[in-house]
């Protein structure tokens, strides 16, 4: 089975498979935008990983206290296998990067890509040729 097409949701430019990791925004070869995997679609296959493995652990008919061990142990397993199958079926959403919302919980100038902050930014053309 093929791997999905990653699509910027602005400018529709096509992105690569190997530069999404969690944490880091992906950036839009076509526009530049910083991107990241959509959060409510990631919620969405984790609960519906959750539904099967509840499911599954129900029809195996366990004990109250084996259906709650082998939920937690399960869904996990059960995620994964539902997000792989999920993110083949329905494309993969992106969203605008939010550095709090991902995994990296601050805002550093290295995930940001610009240093602001810092005293020693480059000068740009306008304010190279500025008489003081």
């Amino acid at each position: 089975m093929k791997w999905p097409t990653l699509k910027c949701p602005f400018c529709q430019g096509i992105l690569r498979n190997t530069d999404v990791y969690p944490g880091r925004p992906v950036v839009c070869p076509t526009c530049g935008a910083k991107l990241q995997p959509s959060i409510g679609q990631g919620r969405l296959s984790a609960l519906i990983g959750l539904c099967f493995t509840v499911a599954i652990c129900y029809f195996l008919g366990l004990s109250s206290e084996w259906f709650l061990i082998a939920t937690i142990l399960l869904w996990f397993p059960v995620f994964v296998i539902c997000g792989f199958i999920i993110a083949r079926v329905v494309p993969p959403r992106f969203e605008t990067f939010d550095s709090f919302t991902s995994l990296g919980l601050l805002d550093t100038p290295s995930t940001r890509g610009d240093s602001h902050g810092s005293g020693d930014r480059p000068a740009t053309d306008s304010q190279k040729n500025r008489v003081p």
